[in-house]
């Protein structure tokens, strides 16, 4: 949804909407101005496979499994997020190191503004997908952690 009304239109469901809400967004860049708009019992989730310019406004950040990225241009925009994020300091050995333990341990990684960054292991769904009750059960309790 690029048109600014699409937005309008979700906001105002939002707000009419009972609460605590959740927002799923797939392949799509959120903009600026919403943010601001969001009521605090609104968690939203952005799936994208483009970089996001504007992580300010994010509480956790997932990154996909490392399998054979170690030099990949991934693996180097993963790590620029995490120096943006994280901290600075954060070097490209570190970030290497980490990567080669991930690949052998099949994990991901996470970032939160909470824990910093950490390691998740990713679930194999064999084609199953979770149902209505099960992804709003899963997402009422990610954000009472977040």
């Amino acid at each position: 949804m690029t048109d600014a009304t699409d937005w309008t239109l979700i906001l105002t469901y939002l707000t009419y909407a009972p609460k605590p809400n959740l927002l799923v967004a797939e392949g799509v860049a959120l903009p600026d101005g919403l943010w601001s708009k969001l009521a605090k019992t609104t968690t939203v989730v952005n799936f994208v496979a483009q970089p996001i310019l504007n992580l300010r406004p994010y509480d956790a950040i997932f990154f996909a499994p490392m399998e054979d990225m170690v030099q990949s241009v991934y693996s180097d925009h993963v790590h620029k997020i995490l120096q943006s994020v994280y901290k600075a300091s954060y070097s490209a050995k570190e970030h290497k190191e980490i990567l080669q333990e991930l690949r052998v341990a099949n994990a991901g990684l996470v970032w939160t503004r909470e824990s910093g960054v950490c390691w998740y292991d990713p679930v194999e769904t064999n084609g199953e997908k979770l149902t209505g009750k099960q992804l709003s059960e899963l997402f009422g309790f990610l954000s009472t952690v977040f």
